[in-house]
């Protein structure tokens, strides 16, 4: 009988070894696959807040505001009742807003002012009347920050080069909300008896800031 041939019905040895090797060949591959595929893979699960710099979970990225400078030209009649707001337009004239400079307080352009004779005199009006020959038909140019997709904040507005703010407290026109803003400037105004000044009880009552 030769090597590897079949008798009664029996696989010689080689034969059988080699027919045992061929049919392991898919156990050994489907072995060799799933050890590949359950190689654990190394992921990094830190939390984006724990990353140092990273912005907490959920919040929105700040913008960084932007200053910018913009022109104005004031109506003929800039205010209206006793706010402080400017009506103005666009130098192009295609849009009309209001400006208030942030962190004064106005007169009432209704204040009658007691002086300390006694006598009266309508401070209020006054007021009025030189604020808009200041600023009726000038050009005012205005700082402002945007930030994000808020509106413009003003910062500061000038005329003429002169800063609006400084110039309304010292003349008596407003002044300011906290007290140590333009603080030279309301002091000057006090002195002069400029616009609101000029009521007697008013100037008794006034504190410098600080002290």
């Amino acid at each position: 009988m030769r090597t590897g041939s079949i008798a009664n019905g029996v696989v010689s040895r080689p034969r059988f070894m080699r027919l045992a090797a061929l049919a392991a060949l898919p156990i050994m591959f489907a072995a060799a696959t799933a050890t590949a595929n359950d190689t654990p893979i190394a992921v990094d699960m830190t939390p984006v807040s724990s990353i140092p710099g990273a912005p907490p979970a959920g919040a929105a990225i700040a913008e960084k505001p932007v200053e910018t400078q913009v022109r104005y030209r004031a109506h003929r009649s800039p205010i209206r009742g006793d706010s402080l707001a400017i009506s103005v337009t666009t130098l192009d004239g295609e849009r009309e807003l209001r400006i208030e400079l942030p962190g004064l307080e106005g007169i009432s352009f209704n204040m009658v002012c007691r002086q300390a004779d006694g006598a009266r005199i309508a401070c209020g009006s006054r007021a009025r009347i030189q604020f808009v020959n200041l600023i009726a038909r000038n050009e005012i140019t205005c700082r402002q920050t945007v930030s994000g997709q808020g509106s413009p904040k003003i910062r500061s507005c000038e005329i003429a080069g002169q800063d609006l703010a400084e110039w309304m407290v010292r003349n008596g026109i407003a002044r300011s909300a906290d007290g140590a803003a333009h603080r030279e400037a309301m002091q000057a105004a006090r002195q002069a008896e400029a616009g609101m000044w000029a009521d007697a009880e008013l100037r008794k009552g006034f504190v410098v800031a600080g002290k």
